[in-house]
């Protein structure tokens, strides 16, 4: 039906609320609800929910994997708060020393000043003005044995690859996982 000459908008997104509230937590299931947005790339969604009773005992007696720890100094590059604060309070209690860049020309800044006291640096692939590509070669421009773990939301990619080839150590997949991002972090510290 047209419009003829009127400002048509569209009805309210009821999803728009989790814009603002990017982590909802349902506190009788004792879960979570993770959103994870790029704009031109999409949204992933993630529900965390306790396991039942059963699961737990099952998954406690087939032997946990022990979490990696250490005591490098990690910088930690990501435009979304959310993420950067999730990372940073993860490889902390794992014991690690933190800094944390909201873009990559911050990270970039930081790295020229600071470089010889960062270990590993946790890179953001999609960020506005300096994504993690050019952020990766500003800062081997700066150390070329900088060691670079790769982070994206999406799947790994052919420019996350193509990042890889260049000498990116590892990529780990957003929302982070505890045991995963602590394999990781200690597989890019070894080198």
């Amino acid at each position: 039906m047209p419009t003829h000459g009127r400002t048509h908008q569209a009805p309210p997104c009821p999803l728009r609320a989790l814009r603002i509230s990017p982590k909802i937590e349902h506190r009788s299931h004792k879960g979570a609800i993770c959103v994870y947005s790029e704009v031109g790339h999409g949204s992933t969604f993630c529900i965390y929910l306790p396991p039942a009773e059963e699961a737990r005992k099952e998954h406690d007696a087939s032997g946990r994997s022990e979490l990696i720890t250490g005591t490098a100094r990690i910088l930690i590059v990501d435009d979304e708060e959310v993420v950067r604060e999730l990372a940073r309070v993860i490889l902390v209690e794992l014991g690690y020393s933190v800094t944390v860049c909201k873009d990559g020309k911050e990270a970039v800044d930081y790295y020229r000043m600071s470089w010889r006291e960062i270990d590993l640096v946790l890179l953001d692939m999609v960020m506005p003005e300096l994504g993690g590509r050019d952020t990766f070669a500003a800062m081997r421009r700066i150390n070329p044995a900088v060691r670079v773990i790769l982070s994206s939301g999406y799947s790994i990619n052919s420019e996350a690859q193509s990042i890889l080839d260049d000498g990116a150590m590892a990529f780990v997949g957003k929302p982070f996982r505890i045991a995963e991002l602590s394999d990781k972090v200690a597989h890019g510290l070894r080198g």
